[in-house]
């Protein structure tokens, strides 16, 4: 699903903002509901050992109001999907609360992008099956 779409894709929430309900499978916290969060975040890390940074457009996503987090350390790779069954997006980043301890946001990186990287960095087509 590409980013274009992730925009168009979302609904009005009880409060005016703009949301998509989102699910994924995790190996940790297995199946969970979340929602987008309206604003579209630039992460920067340094995964490896050459020092160079990687910016990369991503976007947040809540928990729902259940009290189940949405992800948590080693749910990264999962994929996003929405309720329509469309991949939108890989989990890549989960932030911890101070709070409660609890994963109160993860970020994802659009399925897009996902795509066009394994494409650059492979060679050839990339699908999704």
């Amino acid at each position: 699903m590409a980013v274009k779409e992730i925009v168009e894709s979302t609904n009005e929430t009880r409060d005016g903002r703009r949301s998509l309900r989102v699910g994924k499978v995790g190996r940790t916290t297995g199946l969970t509901w979340g929602q987008t969060n309206d604003i579209a975040s630039m992460v920067r890390e340094k995964p490896g050992n050459d020092g160079e940074e990687i910016t990369c457009l991503a976007w947040g996503i809540v928990s729902r109001v259940d009290g189940k987090t949405f992800g948590a350390p080693g749910d990264s790779g999962s994929a996003i999907f929405d309720f329509q069954g469309r991949v939108c997006g890989m989990l890549t980043m989960v932030l911890e609360s101070a709070y409660k301890r609890k994963f109160d946001i993860v970020y994802a990186v659009p399925m897009d992008i996902v795509m066009e990287d394994i494409k650059k960095h492979r060679g050839g087509e990339a699908y999704i099956l």
